[in-house]
């Protein structure tokens, strides 16, 4: 985390526990479709599925222009992102692979190529992206 920066970036959770930062980041790897709850105007949740990457050291997502949950999170950038997750093997609850939670705050960051690019920092606080 920096000064300009207050929020902690992928890359400062890779550092400081980086056996920690590579198993979430296998697990959101392991399946393309994420969950993501953001909050309606009203303040009730609302799940949508969502792709995510990680890349220049931060956690990124996007929204279609016009998407609701762009809109949420340009109103409130509270969001709780979860990864896919499949059921324990058979007999072998100990094979489960497991799963991984993200929450924060989510940064608009600009628009690319049609799709409101998210940034989002950490487990503790990511961040999000979309068209200012």
């Amino acid at each position: 985390m920096n000064s300009m920066n207050p929020m902690t970036s992928w890359n400062d959770v890779e550092r400081a526990e980086p056996e920690f930062a590579a198993r979430v980041r296998s697990i959101f790897d392991a399946h393309k479709h994420k969950t993501i709850a953001t909050l309606r105007a009203d303040g009730s949740p609302r799940i949508s599925g969502i792709e995510i990457q990680f890349a220049d050291g931060e956690l990124t997502f996007g929204s279609m222009p016009g998407a609701r949950k762009g809109a949420d999170l340009l109103r409130d950038p509270r969001f709780a992102l979860h990864s896919a997750s499949v059921d324990p093997p058979e007999g072998a609850p100990a094979g489960w692979t497991g799963d991984a939670k993200i929450a924060g705050r989510a940064r608009h960051v600009g628009v690319s190529t049609g799709m409101c690019p998210v940034s989002c920092s950490t487990p503790i606080s990511p961040r999000w992206s979309a068209p200012a």
